[in-house]
């Protein structure tokens, strides 16, 4: 059995919106992605393969920063380093530890 995947067609996600997260399933493809960040995507790593996907441009487009600090509409989603560091989405445990983590850091100031 080999170790290689195919590309997820939809993935579960947590969106970051303003001051409010929840689990998600989108399209894994650019087009859906830049429809829901409203322009181009960027990406930033949270650590631990775990990465933000946001519009490039959002602080210049004045999009309204939310709670992780990020302007504008965001997804956190994973990196499939099994499949050349395909975006992949999270499992049920992922999306709560995801949600947990940001909840912490928010209490916390940030600080670890």
């Amino acid at each position: 059995m080999t170790a290689e995947r195919t590309k997820q067609k939809v993935m579960n996600v947590v969106i970051v919106d303003g001051f409010a997260m929840q689990r998600a399933t989108i399209k894994n493809d650019l087009e859906a992605m830049q429809e829901f960040v409203g322009g181009w995507i960027e990406t930033a790593s949270m650590g631990d393969g775990y990465i933000v996907v946001c519009n490039e441009e959002g602080m210049l487009l004045g999009l309204p920063q939310n709670i992780i600090g990020v302007y504008g509409k965001c997804f956190i989603c994973r990196i499939d380093e099994i499949n050349d560091g395909e975006m992949r989405g999270l499992t049920n445990e992922e999306m709560t530890y995801v949600m947990q983590r940001i909840s912490e850091d928010l209490l916390l100031g940030g600080e670890e």
